[in-house]
């Protein structure tokens, strides 16, 4: 009878223990996701923008205009790349179970001021 009881309690536990920790599980792959999510949306309208730019304006052909674009295109390209370099060990540290916090902490610090204050 005594052991029946304890282990009726030690179920239980590890029952509760084991939702807790699925929930929280949950809540920080809803906050990945969306992140992930954010960042997806971001780069395609990056890439819009740099094609309806591209497309839209006239094309002149002095050398200032020619560096500014090609200079814009590369930065856009360079921060895409880090915003995936970035998801991607992002994705190998949670996969590992270590440092979440500080990987999305950096992955966030990425996001253009304005979307800082939200």
């Amino acid at each position: 009878m005594r052991y029946d009881i304890i282990a009726f309690v030690l179920i239980s536990l590890i029952s509760i223990a084991s939702i807790g920790y699925a929930a929280y599980l949950f809540k920080k792959n809803r906050i990945l996701v969306k992140s992930v999510i954010e960042l997806h949306v971001d780069r395609t309208a990056l890439e819009d923008l740099i094609k309806s730019q591209a497309l839209a304006d006239p094309i002149d052909q002095s050398e200032g205009f020619i560096k500014f674009l090609s200079d814009s295109r590369e930065w856009a390209f360079d921060y895409i790349d880090n915003v995936q370099n970035t998801i991607l060990v992002l994705k190998e540290k949670y996969d590992n179970n270590k440092a979440i916090e500080e990987q999305l902490r950096e992955l966030f610090d990425m996001l253009p001021d304005n979307n800082k204050e939200k």
